[in-house]
């Protein structure tokens, strides 16, 4: 199986981390939640090896395979389009593959922090659009219900948290309470447009149920 996408490791950049600087605070490949699909980020240093999903900042794949992908889908616009990506590549047949010595230096939130409720509400939406796209048949659904009621719970309660951790979890502020409830309920009532998604990529050849049985596996 032939290596498809290589990326590497994103050194944070800003007041306190100076470009160029191997010392700063860094981020290595993305990992995905196999149970509800979230997506997070790695904070201690990993050797070169095949993963299943790399941050689009830091990403080199040849044109022929953006071509067979057809690139990065728009539908995404931001969050979660470098984890479709490979989650396509995977289920063609390609490996991805981290390479600790490709490195950048990324300064972070320049332009989405200016537009709050909008880069919440994107990053849960493309949160659902994800797991209805790559999750497995049996599972899919349910999993896209779940993470919609719980986005809408933590908008009513203001907690990012069930009701049992409620008094122990600070506030969230009128933006993403905003966000939550607004992504949630988009979740409910886009089940035909979640459904359409999954199949365009199953259609292509760029789905496969056993997605998450391999980030079990790690």
């Amino acid at each position: 199986m032939d290596v498809g996408i290589v990326g590497g490791v994103e050194f944070l950049w800003n007041e306190a981390n100076p470009p160029l600087n191997v010392s700063n605070a860094l981020e290595t490949p993305m990992l995905i939640d196999a149970v509800d699909g979230y997506s997070y980020r790695c904070d201690k240093p990993i050797h070169t090896q095949d993963v299943y999903v790399l941050d689009g900042n830091n990403m080199l794949m040849s044109r022929q395979l953006v071509d067979v992908l057809g690139g990065f889908d728009d539908d995404f616009y931001m969050y979660y389009e470098d984890a479709d990506l490979c989650a396509r590549a995977l289920a063609l047949g390609y490996r991805i593959r981290f390479c600790a010595e490709m490195q950048v230096w990324h300064r972070r939130n320049l332009s989405s922090a200016s537009i709050p409720y909008r880069r919440q509400y994107l990053a849960q939406r493309n949160h659902l659009v994800f797991v209805a796209r790559h999750f497995p048949t049996t599972s899919w659904r349910r999993t896209v219900r779940k993470l919609a009621w719980q986005y809408i719970l933590f908008g009513v309660s203001g907690r990012e948290t069930g009701l049992r951790r409620w008094r122990t979890v600070p506030p969230l502020d009128v933006t993403r309470r905003r966000a939550h409830l607004a992504s949630g309920l988009w979740g409910l009532s886009h089940g035909s447009y979640l459904k359409v998604k999954r199949q365009q990529v199953s259609a292509r050849g760029q789905r496969s149920d056993s997605y998450v049985t391999h980030l079990q596996s790690r």
